[in-house]
């Protein structure tokens, strides 16, 4: 392999690698404004991670006194592996996103920094809900960064 060659490569892979946004207008989703102390959890998870990335935590499907419905993540959430942003999808399953897909993948947001700690994000419609599992999706490399599958509490 020639210099050339070898360069090229490596810059194409530390381009996959460090860049996790094509967005030209990220958006951080920012604390909601309803009073979630007294909502009710109608689903819950755990991160697991996917593709050699780390993804870790808790996440929880909330219903709020209003009726409105919320995903959020529990304060041991984390995201390992990415930098740019990494956006969090409702989907029906754990395989990798096919974006365009709006009947299996719905985006409820993005991450830009601080990739751990507690987010949170209003579920638009209540079918919604049907969705299966959470998945964090690097959109710049297009790959799934870690996923849960949500569960009825026990």
């Amino acid at each position: 392999m020639t210099t050339y060659s070898r360069l090229w490569f490596l810059s194409f892979v530390m381009l996959v690698m460090f860049s996790c946004s094509d967005s030209a207008q990220p958006v951080e989703i920012q604390p909601s404004p309803i009073d979630l102390n007294n909502a009710v959890v109608i689903k819950s998870g755990t991160f697991t991670g996917q593709n050699s990335y780390i993804t870790s935590g808790s996440v929880q499907i909330l219903r709020a006194q209003d009726g409105s419905h919320f995903l959020k993540t529990g304060e041991d959430f984390r995201v390992d592996g990415g930098a740019g942003s990494i956006s969090i999808w409702l989907s029906k399953s754990s395989a990798n996103l096919q974006v365009g897909n709006s009947a299996a993948n719905i985006k409820l947001g993005t991450i830009q920094s601080r990739f751990s700690g507690v987010y949170t994000y209003s579920i638009p419609a209540p079918e919604l809900l049907d969705f299966t599992h959470v998945v964090t999706f690097c959109d710049g490399a297009r790959v799934n960064f870690g996923f849960s599958q949500l569960k009825n509490p026990e």
